[in-house]
């Protein structure tokens, strides 16, 4: 019994482990992110992305929605049009 209940823990300490690591990743994979992870993905504060991205420019492309007040960006799109076109733009 000693040695069921000893593989149980550790197997029970392993999936808790692994959770804890993808928990933190899991917004990644969401179809639209929200301010948190844009102001950690662009190192930039909310006023400054409220500003410059979240403009009638990027609704009409379909990167950026604003569901109750709160700004919603397409996951991965938005991202790779900062990275790949807007950042060479500005």
């Amino acid at each position: 019994m000693a040695l069921v209940e000893e593989i149980e823990k550790i197997v029970n300490e392993q999936v808790d482990k692994r959770m804890n690591e993808l928990s933190n990743e899991i917004f990644f994979l969401k179809p639209w992110l929200t301010m948190g992870p844009i102001k950690e993905i662009l190192d930039k504060n909310s006023r400054w992305i409220i500003d410059n991205l979240c403009t009638k420019e990027f609704e009409n492309k379909g990167l950026v929605k604003k569901v109750g007040g709160q700004w919603h960006f397409k996951n991965p799109e938005f991202v790779k049009y900062i990275h790949d076109v807007w950042w060479k733009e500005v």
